[in-house]
């Protein structure tokens, strides 16, 4: 990046009729800001608007005092919520399982889960599996 041309920026120099000092057009320098530059001005401003912040501690207390009730937090609320929670869930899964089964369908692990029986694979299954491949062998060959 060309230095006379940072300057020219910094100092709001820089347009259509700008010249570079460092030889115009046969410069061989970029003229263009990096991706992510910041100009020193900005950055003053940037600063002084740091500055100006509310710490977010102090924001997170100003919120916390807007709150009109509050409950202190104890382990024993704290799992009666938990419970109240898996009740909820249990009942969702309760009903959303009971709305599948009216209408037939079950997945592949409900299925399994209900009667593990109907999943049980052939003890040949495997010996049909070596016959098959030792057939195909010969004509591929």
């Amino acid at each position: 990046v060309c230095k006379y041309f940072l300057e020219a920026v910094e100092k709001k120099q820089y347009g259509w009729f700008w010249v570079c000092p460092n030889g115009g057009k046969d410069c061989h320098y970029r003229h263009a800001l990096p991706p992510g530059y910041v100009l020193k001005s900005q950055m003053k401003a940037l600063i002084e608007e740091e500055s100006e912040k509310t710490p977010i501690e102090d924001e997170i207390e100003n919120q916390r005092a807007k709150l009109k009730t509050s409950t202190p937090m104890t382990p024993e609320l704290f799992m009666e919520w938990k419970k109240k929670k898996i009740a909820e869930r249990d009942e969702g899964l309760a009903a959303q399982s009971a709305e599948r089964a009216k209408n037939d369908r079950m997945s592949g692990r409900e299925l399994f889960m209900s009667d593990a029986s109907l999943f049980v694979d052939d003890a040949e299954a495997y010996e049909k599996y070596q016959r098959e491949e030792e057939s195909d062998a010969p004509e591929n060959k």
